[in-house]
């Protein structure tokens, strides 16, 4: 069975951006193929657990739906910790690019935990952004294109806690100035901090605007250090007030939905068909910004509860240091990145 152990040159292979993925139905087991019984695989983290035949893992259903082409069950991800050997770019389901120019540091900075190995995606500054791409006429920018509603899921954390930061985790909608009515059709979720007399809370926004419709909706179920957030748009749901749903750590948000900030229009067209995160130049600019995003997905469908808390469960190794990397990600350390400045 020595072949089983062969290695292979990139052109060969084909990993479909996911992530090395030790809970694979596919791994093989510590002690497979041994005479004795002794492990013949040690895993690079010694916490992971191999050969598990239970169920096919999260990103086994990724790779398989993108090598078959069956992307209306997982077109889009972004691993957001994943750089090209050649180019030294992000890349996922489309490469993620800063802005171009990028600004000089300290004014800008993108990029990965310097002398850690891959695991999330920074991004620090006044204008830090990345350009996950174009994507005109397709789903996960326009919301008028999804007629079976959608899920976007991501981990995230907030950086500089001691600073007021509003973030655009994922926005695709240019925002209207003044008090004009909405002028670009798209999706836009962010993070902003409310003060209440004697404490702040974090809150999460979700607003969906299509071509006559707008929905929005709010959660301050956001904790200190990494949450994971799924929201599930439902454009056929009886209740028009509750078209957003949104997930906290797997866990349904518990308060009602509000009419607010939006306004009633006819006729919006997408103007803005690209994908950014972090603060993007159609939003305010001036804004400092420090949070880490990792594990981006997207589905142009509603997942249920239970696909949620699979994919929250089974699909994210955001938060290891130099010792771990990313559970099983290439032992790549960042240090020098031609895109991406390093974080210090």
């Amino acid at each position: 069975h020595h072949h089983n152990f062969d290695i292979y040159a990139n052109p060969h292979t084909d990993d479909f951006a996911v992530e090395y993925d030790y809970n694979s139905v596919m791994h093989y087991g510590s002690a497979d193929f041994s005479n004795d019984g002794t492990d013949v695989i040690t895993p690079m983290v010694p916490t992971a657990l191999i050969g598990q035949r239970l169920s096919m893992s999260y990103f086994d259903y990724v790779a398989i739906n993108q090598m078959y082409g069956c992307y209306d069950k997982t077109p889009y991800y972004w691993p957001m910790d994943e750089i090209d050997s050649i180019d030294n770019n992000i890349i996922g389901s489309s490469i993620v690019t800063p802005s171009n120019p990028a600004p000089i540091p300290p004014v800008y900075l993108v990029g990965l935990d310097t002398g850690k190995y891959l695991n999330a995606l920074r991004m620090k500054g006044t204008e830090a952004y990345a350009n996950l791409g174009s994507f005109p006429d397709q789903c996960l920018v326009d919301p008028e294109q999804c007629n079976d509603g959608f899920t976007y899921a991501m981990w995230y954390k907030e950086g500089d806690s001691s600073s007021d930061m509003t973030i655009h985790l994922l926005s695709s909608l240019k925002l209207p100035s003044g008090n004009n009515g909405p002028v670009d059709r798209g999706i836009d979720i962010w993070v902003e901090e409310i003060h209440y007399y004697h404490h702040k809370d974090k809150i999460l926004h979700v607003k969906v605007q299509k071509r006559s419709e707008c929905s929005y909706r709010q959660s301050n179920d956001l904790h200190s250090g990494w949450n994971h957030i799924a929201v599930v748009f439902i454009p056929d749901n009886f209740w028009s007030f509750d078209h957003i749903q949104i997930y906290i750590d797997g866990v349904k948000d518990r308060y009602l939905p509000l009419t607010v900030p939006c306004t009633t229009s006819s006729n919006v067209q997408d103007t803005t068909p690209t994908l950014i995160s972090g603060l993007s130049p159609n939003l305010d600019n001036g804004h400092y910004i420090d949070f880490w995003i990792d594990d981006i997905a997207f589905f142009p469908r509603q997942l249920s509860k239970t696909d949620i808390n699979m994919l929250m469960l089974d699909g994210a190794y955001y938060d290891k240091g130099l010792s771990d990397g990313s559970l099983g990600n290439r032992n790549q350390v960042v240090g020098q990145l031609t895109s991406f400045a390093s974080i210090l």
